[in-house]
């Protein structure tokens, strides 16, 4: 691939002498990979979108104009290249290159090996030089050694080519060609000797003389002919042409010898028993002891592939660098595996890690790429990064979150569904969207069936409801859906006439229903109510008590962080002198600040500030103010007429004033001086307009009115609220922030509340509120929501204990429904009730592990799953004695067996049982073992007659590497020693080579030395 690179203005400086005579010595250092797509220029000094540089380059002249070179990167980078810039030793970019496309692109674990030639048009590359690099590969020519192509049988025969090399098989075709040229020479010759003929030319038939030896040899002489025999002569070397020997296959597959010439099936042989061109690679079942360089099969799976395909590829002999790619051969997705050991000896294990590919990248593939597009994570989360978007409608920039423009209002159903953030919700579809939960409504969502609850939110089951996971008692009720982790938990609330009634039902994340249960309270506990007081839904008190479990609740606002210009927070409102001067830049202004700061400028106000003289406006603020009623002196700001001073510096003024139906200007010209000089200057309008007055009406600014229709040509300002369209469901527009009052009730649906009265919005139903929304009557109810009990309420229907209370209300069809949770002390209560038709029921405590047990009135129907006559008949005692006391009467007593064995259970006295040895079943207790030298004897025998290597027995084992005391090794990993008695008379710990099985637990620590294992101390645990 040849490459046309753009010279650079500083690069033909550092190449061209300062006197244009000739060029220096220019070296080219390093080679940059940039991202860019573009088409270069000569004036650039660096990459739009530089990548990295690489250093390990090579090159050298190839032609006059023409430089090959060679850029080598073995990093773990991966990218894509759009740009290349050659850096000089000094660091001047000296040529550069780009293009539409993609040149090259790399990834992660390959190495980028880039061969080119580059042609620098109109320079002479010769003074051109590279760094130091030895892996350079030019194309050959008769002066530079490189690669060279192969060359075809015609262009053999044609013998013109100068660049192209000759193969053994088209060498022996060409030699066969001029052997039977040489049998007709022959035949020629022997005609010859009976008769004279004249001498043989290159277009005709004579005799000809044969070459000798020494000139077949030299391949100069034109007028001889080449015997067989001296043909046979001319044997082949590394400077000349000539005849080869055919190597065996033994000879082709070694390699060894440079005396033959392989055919080709030898070379493909050759290459073959790597793998290399074969219809099917060697087999070798787990990749073990492979030729350093590869390719094979394994019929077992290896690191989780299966029937893998896998390169094999070291630096060395002795495998101890090896590297494997494996594919797997078999299954739906194809998977590709890169392998290396982890230390230098060749029996190490292999440590394997998944290549990526575009079957397994993505969501939940675990891939965690660098960069993406060239740029990093932080690129993408930087706002300013942004470059694409459209102005209103067609012509505006959409809103985004740290920019105005326009923005298209959501539908209500969009506001509900919550997944569009390029909308607005308006107050309608905030009010919708919190409705769709059942906040802020009469009645909760109508749930047709529990499948279709999925979100959080406020239900109500209509009586007609055939859901087989609702059962009848629920099918008046409202119901809170609570959803955690793909499961959801339903609470029903309703009543029996004026009596609260509480069920609680659980569906998990895989579609099951549970059963629903009944919460029980003061108002349905008793005989008959199935109440089982062993467990609050299956859990103790200590799981409601741990704050962990919390799953509800917002910030108090006095926890909130203060506002800054990169985070949404709390933020002070500015006086309107604060707005005024401008100088707080950590107070928010509020609207009178704003006019107020306008209108002391005279914007926004029917009376602007009053001048006496024009003269007192030199050096003014910019501002509009009117005349004060008096003449000014000059005919043009006098009387009230009104005026506007645009002010650059104290020197330089502009005055315009209006006067009747006239404007005019003034301007200070930097001076006092020429202020009092100049004149005032009409402008022109419609009453001053026409013939004699200069006005050219046909342009502005040199262009026509079209030119000003098209906002395509608006490049600064902004467009009038006026000029702007509406937003709606279908088209981008305007939106105006709702007051508060809109916010709460959703009834205009083009304004846009602040994220303050969003909140207000939910606040309104007690969610986000430290207390909860306060209450001092249950008539103040209006909807679903949280709700403090004030405690100075005097509201009859709330009860005295629920005066400091927290309140969830849910309503259905008018009747509202109430849980309130109080405590006593640290002790947390509950109570229930509820309306029907309108009339407030009896308050009813729910009971839990708090609050139950004697003295408590709670009645529960079971206990532990049975009715109390259950326990009062004394056929169902199982354990215990009856006290005497609980005795009347007489009674008749059978024993059956001897009188004398009364002392004993079956038939054993007392003894018998305290004996350990009469033990047969169980496990002795620590506790029952004595600490005397005989209690660890017998622990050591029973530890001496336990089978080899069980779990509890010890072991001097080997293991290479840092070994920490109580740390945890896998069996395959340690091998076995054997205790041997050297010359000395010392025990030495051998090797034996013997892997583990099970867990082992290190009794003590250590290291290899010198990369020799040591044996360490280890108990089998599992």
């Amino acid at each position: 691939m040849a490459i046309v690179f753009t010279i650079t203005d500083a690069g033909r400086a550092a190449l061209i002498d300062p006197d244009n005579n000739g060029t220096n010595a220019v070296v080219i250092a390093e080679v940059e990979l940039g991202s860019g797509r573009y088409a270069p220029t000569k004036e650039q000094t660096e990459l739009q979108s530089p990548i990295k540089r690489v250093d390990t380059i090579a090159g050298q002249a190839v032609s006059d104009d023409t430089l090959h070179v060679t850029v080598q990167d073995e990093t773990g980078d991966a990218y894509q290249v759009g740009e290349i810039g050659l850096f000089t030793e000094t660091g001047v970019l000296f040529a550069v290159y780009s293009q539409d496309e993609w040149i090259i692109e790399k990834a992660a674990p390959v190495t980028l090996l880039l061969a080119t030639d580059l042609i620098i048009e109109s320079l002479d590359v010769s003074s051109i030089t590279f760094g130091d690099a030895a892996f350079l590969n030019p194309p050959a020519s008769e002066t530079v050694q490189g690669v060279v192509e192969i060359a075809t049988q015609d262009e053999v025969d044609a013998g013109t080519d100068r660049r192209r090399a000759i193969v053994p098989r088209n060498l022996k075709a060409f030699i066969d060609k001029v052997l039977k040229a040489y049998a007709t020479v022959k035949q020629l010759t022997d005609h010859a000797a009976s008769r004279d003929h004249p001498g043989a030319t290159t277009s005709a038939q004579g005799m000809v003389e044969l070459a000798t030896y020494g000139e077949t040899q030299d391949g100069k002489d034109n007028a001889r002919a080449v015997t067989p025999a001296a043909l046979n002569s001319r044997t082949s070397t590394t400077s000349r042409t000539g005849l080869v020997e055919m190597s065996t296959d033994s000879e082709a597959l070694s390699g060894e010898s440079d005396s033959v010439v392989p055919s080709v099936k030898q070379v493909r042989a050759a290459y073959g028993q790597y793998g290399l061109g074969a219809t099917e690679v060697p087999r070798i079942d787990g990749g073990e002891g492979i030729a350093p360089c590869q390719f094979f099969y394994s019929s077992v799976n290896i690191d989780g592939l299966s029937w893998p395909i896998g390169l094999n590829i070291s630096r060395s002999a002795d495998g101890k660098r090896d590297v494997q790619l494996l594919i797997q051969s078999l299954g739906a997705i194809p998977r590709a595996l890169i392998r290396s050991r982890d230390t230098i000896d060749p029996a190490a294990p292999f440590v394997s890690a998944e290549l990526w590919h575009t079957r397994n990248m993505g969501s939940g593939s675990n891939l965690d790429a660098d960069k993406l597009d060239g740029e990093h994570g932080s690129y993408y989360r930087d706002a300013s990064n942004l470059n694409t978007g459209t102005v209103a409608s067609a012509r505006m920039a959409g809103a985004s979150t740290n920019a105005k423009g326009a923005i298209e209002i959501a539908t209500v159903d969009e506001s509900k569904e919550g997944k569009d953030s390029n909308r607005a919700v308006t107050p309608e579809g905030l009010i919708a969207g919190i409705n769709q939960f059942g906040l802020g409504a009469t009645s909760g969502v109508d749930a047709q069936s529990l499948n279709n609850v999925s979100r959080a939110g406020f239900y109500a089951i209509n009586s007609s409801n055939n859901d087989p996971n609702i059962i009848n008692d629920v099918r008046y009720c409202s119901m809170l859906a609570i959803p955690r982790y793909g499961d959801v938990r339903f609470l029903y609330l309703g009543s029996f006439y004026e009596e609260p009634r509480m069920w609680i039902q659980s569906k998990s994340s895989t579609g099951g229903y549970g059963n629903t249960r009944e919460v029980w309270h003061t108002g349905n506990m008793g005989s008959g109510s199935n109440l089982d007081a062993g467990k609050l839904e299956g859990q103790r008190a200590s799981y409601y008590r741990d704050a962990g479990n919390i799953n509800a609740g917002t910030l108090a606002s006095e926890r909130m962080f203060g506002a800054t210009t990169s985070k949404k927070g709390a933020i002070e409102i500015a006086t309107d002198a604060e707005t005024a001067t401008g100088s707080d830049g950590n107070r928010a202004a509020t609207p009178s600040g704003v006019k107020a700061a306008i209108n002391q400028f005279g914007l926004g106000t029917s009376s602007p500030p009053p001048t006496n003289s024009v003269d007192l406006l030199l050096g003014a603020a910019s501002q509009f103010t009117a005349g004060s009623g008096g003449n000014a002196g000059d005919g043009w700001f006098e009387g009230y007429g009104p005026a506007m001073v645009m002010s650059r510096n104290a020197l330089n003024t502009i005055v315009i004033n209006g006067r009747g139906n006239r404007l005019a200007f003034k301007g200070s010209n930097n001076n006092a001086d020429a202020w009092a000089s100049s004149i005032w200057n009409e402008l022109w309008h419609t009453g001053n307009m026409g013939g004699g007055s200069g006005l050219d009406a046909d342009k502005l600014d040199g262009q026509h009115g079209s030119y000003y229709r098209d906002a395509g040509n608006l490049n600064a300002g902004t467009v009038s609220e006026n000029r702007l369209p509406w937003a709606s469901e279908t088209a981008r527009g305007i939106l105006r922030r709702a007051s508060d009052a809109e916010a709460l009730d959703g009834s205009n649906v083009h304004g846009v509340p602040s994220a303050k009265q969003v909140r207000d919005a939910y606040q309104q139903y007690g969610l986000g509120l430290s207390g909860g929304q306060i209450l001092n009557s249950l008539s103040k109810i209006t909807g679903p929501g949280l709700y403090g009990i004030d405690s100075g309420n005097n509201d009859s229907n709330i009860p005295s204990e629920c005066r400091y209370a927290s309140a969830l209300a849910l309503q259905r069809y008018g009747d509202t429904r109430l849980a309130y949770v109080g405590n006593n002390g640290t002790e947390p209560r509950m109570w229930l009730q509820t309306t029907y038709n309108g009339t407030w029921g009896s308050t009813r405590e729910v009971w839990h592990t708090g609050n139950m047990g004697s003295g408590s009135n709670l009645d529960a129907d079971k206990l532990d799953g049975e009715h109390g006559s259950y326990y009062r008949d004394a056929g169902n005692l199982n354990t215990g004695t009856l006290s005497r006391s609980r005795l009347s009467g007489s009674y008749n007593i059978n024993i059956d067996g001897k009188s004398d064995d009364s002392n004993k259970l079956g038939g054993q006295p007392t003894s018998y049982y305290r004996d350990a040895g009469n033990l047969n079943s169980g496990t002795l207790p620590v506790s029952r073992l004595g600490t005397g030298s005989s209690e660890r004897s017998w622990v050591l025998d029973r530890i001496a007659d336990a089978d080899e290597y069980v779990v509890g027995t010890y072991a001097f084992l080997y293991y290479e590497g840092q070994v920490t005391t109580a740390s945890r090794i896998s069996g395959s990993r340690l091998t076995a020693t054997s205790v041997a008695q050297d010359s000395n008379g010392d025990l030495k710990l051998t090797n034996t080579g013997r892997t583990m099985s099970g867990t082992w637990q290190a009794c003590g620590g250590g290291d290899t030395v010198n990369r020799v294992r040591v044996a360490t101390l280890f108990r089998r645990v599992s």
